[in-house]
């Protein structure tokens, strides 16, 4: 089994109200998803899928994080025996203009 390639990157939302991917680049699979509000953070922001909004966000204050850890979840959000998620598929809104997180990541090394 590979051992998967430790990355980090950061995200921000350019108009509140606008779900955005944190990974837009494609389909990239992590075995292990961290994010974290920046710290600058002005407002809230949501976690969710392409439909977040603030009412139906996991929520993060500046400076709160969330993890995700061998999630047994398909592209498609149905359980499945696929420990990986494609981050393309986890999606951020945020209460005010150009707030963002901290994404830290462990990629799916294929072999």
């Amino acid at each position: 089994m590979a051992a998967g390639t430790f990355k980090t990157l950061q995200k921000s939302v350019a108009a509140a109200g606008t779900a955005e991917s944190i990974y837009a680049a494609g389909s990239l699979e992590v075995s292990e998803l961290s994010v974290k509000a920046k710290s600058t953070n002005t407002g809230l922001i949501f976690i969710g899928n392409s439909s977040v909004d603030s009412s139906n966000g996991y929520i993060l204050a500046a400076g709160e994080s969330f993890s995700f850890s061998n999630l047994l979840l398909s592209r498609r959000g149905a359980v499945t025996d696929d420990p990986f998620i494609d981050m393309n598929t986890v999606y951020i809104d945020s209460g005010t203009n150009g707030d963002g997180v901290s994404v830290a990541y462990i990629e799916r090394n294929n072999g």
